[in-house]
């Protein structure tokens, strides 16, 4: 009986976890704001935006991914791909595409410094190539709202910022995707809450990896 019981205790503890980060996560006030085409001003200009596009073997991505970089409504944009000693036709890509737009470049990353990991170096070389006022670091496999970068720079200005990390909506297929990615997003969420992250008094600190 003693075992049992013991299980009982053990599962209704983890319930009560887990029920009560929900209670963080979802509860108003307890998420950071949503940008969203309806509540950000008309496209202003306040300064050339640098977007670096670190990219290894992204033939499959890297043109989606550009197709709606090119499509924002933010007018002064400059979109910088770093090429991570690709294997593939990643390069090749982004020179076509750099063909049609004159605002897309391609820098290439031949050898990998010692000491360094492959993506924060192709940041750290985008971002020695940049022109703009802000950096935006995004991944080559994530897709942009055409008001992305309007909405973040007015967001940024609006409030005074240096920095702003947004939280994307999910691309997920299969049972496991939806089962696991979800939880862990929630997770973290709870356990980096927003309102702690946007407090200069506290010293949590997160930034979304995309």
């Amino acid at each position: 009986m003693i075992l049992p019981v013991l299980a009982i205790v053990i599962l209704a503890g983890v319930l009560a976890i887990w029920v009560y980060r929900a209670l963080l996560v979802y509860l108003p006030g307890s998420r950071g704001p949503i940008l969203s085409a309806d509540t950000i001003p008309d496209a202003a200009d306040t300064g050339v935006v640098s977007v670096i596009v670190p990219a290894k073997d992204e033939e499959a991505n890297i043109r989606a991914a550009l197709d709606t970089l090119r499509a924002q409504d933010y007018p002064n944009l400059e979109i910088i791909v770093v090429d991570d000693r690709s294997r593939d036709r990643t390069a090749e890509i982004v020179r076509e595409v750099a063909a049609e737009d004159p605002r897309v470049r391609l820098v290439q990353v031949r050898e990998l410094p010692a000491g360094w990991f492959g993506k924060p170096h192709a940041m750290h070389v985008g971002a020695g190539e940049a022109r703009g006022q802000w950096l935006l670091f995004v991944d080559a496999d994530c897709r942009q709202a055409p008001h992305s970068v309007r909405a973040a720079v007015n967001f940024l200005t609006d409030h005074q910022g240096e920095m702003i990390s947004l939280w994307p909506v999910l691309e997920m297929h299969g049972f496991w995707e939806n089962a696991v990615q979800p939880v862990a997003g929630s997770v973290l969420v709870a356990w980096f809450r927003p309102s702690w992250v946007n407090n200069p008094r506290r010293r949590a600190a997160f930034a979304n990896g995309q």
